[in-house]
């Protein structure tokens, strides 16, 4: 995501946030919220927070691309996908979804995939969302 896209987010948040504290507030009024609603709420924002989950694998660009770990292995070796990172006391490679979604541009434009539909966009989200909440 770009820098205005950040910050959009953070002042929309930071706006809702004011007005939910104010009791006088017409957005607080009308706001209504169930415990369950208030548990998923709390439970994407720490999804979306966690550095772990932001980190994806080689493994994870195969499911994302649906093409074998070997041919993600081969586009970083010819440069159509960058080279991963690597964190301290971790030799597994590792990169963000900004890089993976701008790699993914270049990748359907040389044509080496299709373009995503919305479906299987939601599938490789409910996916990783399905995983995070199992290991917790």
């Amino acid at each position: 995501m770009e820098n205005w896209g950040y910050s959009v987010i953070g002042e929309a948040l930071i706006i809702m946030g004011k007005a939910l504290k104010d009791p006088n507030s017409d957005i607080r009024k009308d706001f209504v919220l169930s415990r369950e609603q208030l548990q998923t709420l709390i439970g994407v924002v720490k999804l979306s927070a966690s550095p772990g989950v932001q980190k994806k694998y080689i493994w994870d660009l195969a499911k994302r691309w649906n093409v074998t770990q070997r041919t993600v292995e081969n586009w970083i070796k010819v440069g159509v996908v960058r080279p991963g990172r690597k964190s301290v006391h971790d030799t597994r490679l590792w990169w963000s979804d900004a890089d993976l979604d701008e790699d993914e541009r270049k990748l359907i434009k040389l044509g080496y995939i299709k373009k995503p539909n919305k479906f299987r966009r939601k599938l490789y989200f409910w996916r990783m969302l399905s995983n995070w909440i199992n290991e917790q």
